[in-house]
């Protein structure tokens, strides 16, 4: 059975929202946000055992070789920074995940982002859809298991969603919100200061604010009718221009 913004959800909807999933997705962001003003739990001692490094194997240096080859610079810093992001966030909230499979979304989330000019190699006009089409075709290039590209192409799928639950895929739950954390700033203030100040020194955020409107603003005007459309017609702009991290547009 598909799940909304999965693969196969975007291979039989070809990305597009309904009328009834866009007041799905527009309820859920105002629950996410009422959920915000309430009040995030009190920040953890910060971990600085903790290791935010991506691991050392050749699938992981494979999609960071890709990553590097097809994104802007500020993207390729964004993708690690969700790695470690999701790192911290399993270890704030007790999550059993796998390592590499966390980096390599992490690393191929963001490859079509912004990339509407090649949208057309793929079956589905949303870049988090289309992007897991692509990282189907990088992982079964390098004879990845089947348990390993579904876990994949589900993040990578399903990050745009409002939440992404932890069950079936932590990957998943992870990657979205780590995500949701670097470009908006959602859940910062669960982590301590000094957890965000070695990620934010390891992997500076540069011009990503910038970089990330820009590419948003492609895919609402070239896919309005996609969860990306749909969030900047939202207001998700003024977000990544809000996000706390002391970075200026």
């Amino acid at each position: 059975m598909s799940r909304f913004g999965d693969p196969e959800w975007g291979r039989r909807r070809g990305g597009r929202l309904t009328p009834p999933e866009g007041l799905g997705v527009l309820t859920a962001l105002i629950g996410k946000q009422l959920r915000a003003r309430l009040g995030s739990p009190a920040a953890r001692p910060a971990r600085p055992d903790l290791d935010l490094a991506l691991p050392d194997s050749r699938l992981v240096q494979d999609a960071l070789d890709h990553c590097a080859a097809e994104c802007a610079p500020d993207i390729v810093a964004h993708s690690i920074r969700c790695y470690a992001w999701g790192v911290l966030l399993a270890d704030l909230r007790d999550i059993r995940f796998d390592r590499e499979a966390l980096a390599t979304v992490a690393l191929l989330h963001d490859i079509e982002l912004g990339r509407t000019e090649r949208r057309d190699r793929f079956a589905c006009l949303c870049f988090a859809c289309a992007g897991a089409e692509g990282a189907r075709i990088f992982l079964e290039a390098r004879a990845a298991s089947p348990d390993r590209v579904t876990r994949v192409c589900d993040a990578i799928a399903r990050h745009l969603n409002p939440d992404v639950p932890l069950q079936p895929y932590a990957e998943s739950h992870l990657l979205n919100a780590a995500a949701a954390l670097d470009v908006v700033g959602a859940g910062t203030r669960a982590l301590a200061p000094g957890d965000r100040e070695r990620v934010l020194a390891a992997w500076p955020r540069g011009d990503f604010r910038r970089t990330m409107q820009a590419a948003m603003r492609r895919e609402q005007a070239a896919a309005p009718t996609t969860r990306a459309g749909l969030l900047m017609q939202l207001g998700f702009g003024g977000l990544i221009a809000r996000a706390p991290f002391g970075d200026k547009l």
